[in-house]
Parts: structure tokens; sequence; C-alpha cells
């Protein structure tokens, strides 16, 4: 039984599953991360549901024309809010929500380039 559970917990996030059953369920994170594996993603805080303004915020990057600093400045309002309106912690959250932010606007311009750049084929 003796290193069952890392054997077994890598079998769980290389397993071939519906990626977008994990991506519904936890929109938040960068879309290179499939399968169970996003269920380790932060997908709120303390009570505060993140899930809704990461979709707003893949939306938003999908949007042609729309600038990368407009998206994220919108989805950082969108976490505090969440932060102030359903968070047992709001303090705690709102860090949480501002080290989210910091990591969209440090390591999402691939993200926002490729969305921008499949929205420009998209048809209208």
């Amino acid at each position: 039984m003796k290193g069952f559970f890392p054997i077994s917990f890598f079998l769980l996030l290389v397993a071939p599953v519906s990626a977008g059953l994990f991506s519904e369920k936890c929109p938040c994170g960068p879309d290179f991360f499939k399968g169970p594996i996003r269920l380790l993603l932060m997908q709120g805080a303390n009570g505060g549901d993140f899930r809704n303004s990461c979709r707003k915020h893949d939306a938003c990057y999908e949007r042609p024309g729309v600038s990368q600093r407009a998206c994220d400045d919108a989805f950082r309002v969108n976490l505090l809010v969440e932060c102030d309106k359903n968070s047992r912690n709001p303090e705690k959250c709102r860090r949480k929500a501002t080290f989210a932010c910091w990591l969209v606007s440090k390591f999402g311009h691939g993200a926002y380039r490729v969305a921008q750049s499949l929205a420009v084929l998209k048809p209208r």
C-alpha cells in the first residue's frame, strides 16, 4: 500500500477525462491546466466565489480590441466586490483576490494574445 497515494494521484491527473467538465467547474486559471488538476487551482477565497469573475474575464479577453489592462482592471473590481459581498473574511479574501490579479497581470499576456487572435477569426 506504500506509495499508492502518489501513484493514484498522478494517474488521476493524467487520466483522460472530459476537460470541459473541469474547465466549467473550475474556470479560474490558465487553459493549459487540463482535467482534474484544475481542482487544485484557487476558485475563490473564504466564501467568496471567483468563478463568475473568471468567466467574465475570459469573455473580456475574447472581445476584439479590448485591452488586456481593461479586462484585468474589471477582473480586479469583480473579485473585490465578490469578497466584500460574500466572504466570511473579506480582508483575507481581498488579499487572495489581489494575488490572483497580480498573477493574471504578470502571466496572462499569452492567454490574452491567443484569445484576441481567435476573436478576430470568429464570425460575428
